[in-house]
């Protein structure tokens, strides 16, 4: 099982406008429009479908031979195709290289797509809430026949935002008694 964005969910959810059929021949042009991209929006991609990498790391894979270079070395700079940037995706979740949101959905195993959708699709339909004030609902699946844990969101109530708040003011306090 994986826990980073596939990349037909980072497209979906990254690159076309809500709601709009990724199998259109408009979101098919747009798409294609953005790559080949260079290497530091190769690694805001990766970060952003899950995967813990930087330039330095991506360069490190190459050399040790455990991801291909990208065909398009026509300049100073690399520029990857969303195939290229797929294997690097593809060794990273092999060797479970996430982010911490990535492990966090690695330890609840969540759908980084299912996971995703819904937090957009919660903070669309509520522009009055932040990340911030949401409270995740994670339901159960079954691990054992690749069943992913499904995902909810719900705004937090107002005895937990209270609980919330003094835990914020107590850490605050403890912070500022601590002199370094």
């Amino acid at each position: 099982m994986r826990f980073d964005l596939a990349r037909g969910d980072y497209e979906r959810l990254y690159l076309l406008a809500r709601g709009e059929d990724p199998a259109s021949k408009s979101a098919r042009k747009c798409i294609a429009e953005q790559y080949p991209i260079q290497t530091a929006g190769v690694v805001v991609e990766l970060r952003t479908r899950g995967l813990n990498v930087d330039a330095a790391r991506l360069d490190y894979l190459i050399r040790t031979g455990a991801i291909p270079e990208p065909s398009d070395k026509e300049t100073r700079n690399r520029r990857w195709t969303p195939s290229e940037i797929d294997r690097a995706a593809d060794h990273l979740a092999s060797i479970n290289d996430y982010t911490p949101c990535g492990l966090a959905r690695q330890y609840y195993n969540i759908n980084a797509g299912q996971d995703e959708a819904r937090l957009q699709a919660v903070l669309s339909e509520n522009p009055h809430i932040t990340r911030d004030h949401l409270v995740m609902v994670i339901l159960p699946g079954a691990p054992g026949v690749d069943l992913y844990n499904p995902v909810d969101y719900r705004e937090m109530s107002t005895n937990e935002q209270v609980a919330w708040l003094s835990a914020i003011k107590q850490h605050q306090q403890a912070m500022r008694t601590v002199k370094p």
